[in-house]
């Protein structure tokens, strides 16, 4: 529900979903479809969003190159909206979520909002979140 509100109010900027499992990918686009809601699953090989304005992705492809490149492109031209990322908590226990963040980092020099998603946080679990990811310290935590 969090992403689609944002995306609602920014309707000319590429968002980006990122899961752990192909499992929450396949969920994501049973309910984007319910919903009628337009999207596209990025995967290996493609260097572009190509106007897609939601974009679905796993932790495997988002560590990969031609993923950043996506996003630098996209930021380029002024249309790239921000990042969620589902089922954050599982950083702690994959290497692709590690691999993914050091990769982010790498674009970290551009602006535009990271949102991590998760139902299962506790307080020592969100403190190390925010210092593994480098959140601001004044980053927000809804639960």
């Amino acid at each position: 529900m969090v992403p689609m509100i944002v995306i609602h109010q920014s309707p000319t900027k590429t968002f980006v979903i990122i899961v752990p499992l192909i499992s929450l990918l396949k969920d994501w686009e049973c309910h984007l479809k319910n919903a009628r809601i337009p999207y596209s699953v990025f995967r290996s090989g493609i260097s572009d969003f190509y106007g897609s304005l939601l974009i679905l992705t796993t932790v495997d492809l988002a560590v990969r190159r031609e993923f950043s490149e996506a996003i630098g492109r996209s930021y380029a031209l002024d249309g790239f909206g921000g990042i969620f990322i589902n089922e954050v908590h599982d950083i702690f226990v994959s290497r692709d979520f590690y691999a993914y963040m050091q990769s982010l980092w790498g674009i970290c020099t551009l602006s535009f909002p990271i949102v991590v998603m998760s139902s299962i946080l506790s307080i020592t679990i969100k403190r190390l979140l925010i210092a593994k990811l480098n959140l601001q310290t004044n980053a927000v935590i809804v639960h």
